[in-house]
């Protein structure tokens, strides 16, 4: 059984609607391990600039960890992108 959870999207314009997701689906669209591979950096040196250390980072590429909205504004800050760049919405 997978676990639901709420997140916010903006649909039709700046109608604010909140939709249900499994998080193997979020995970399933995090671009995070491309934008780093495009950058061309290791998941050691993307750790050290996040602050985190690189197994965790290995985890949240693979959908092994939750991460929480501030680890994806230090990734999204050390990788200089916007956080939603981090998720595709599908």
């Amino acid at each position: 059984m997978s676990s639901l959870k709420r997140i916010r999207s903006r649909e039709n314009g700046s109608r604010l609607t909140c939709r249900s997701v499994s998080s193997n689906t979020l995970y399933s669209n995090m671009r995070l391990k491309q934008i780093r591979e495009q950058k061309k950096l290791s998941q050691r040196s993307l750790a050290d600039k996040a602050m985190m250390s690189y197994t965790y980072l290995s985890n949240v590429e693979r959908g092994k960890a939750d991460p929480s909205l501030s680890t994806l504004k230090r990734l999204a800050k050390a990788l200089r992108v916007r956080v939603s760049d981090l998720v595709k919405d599908e």
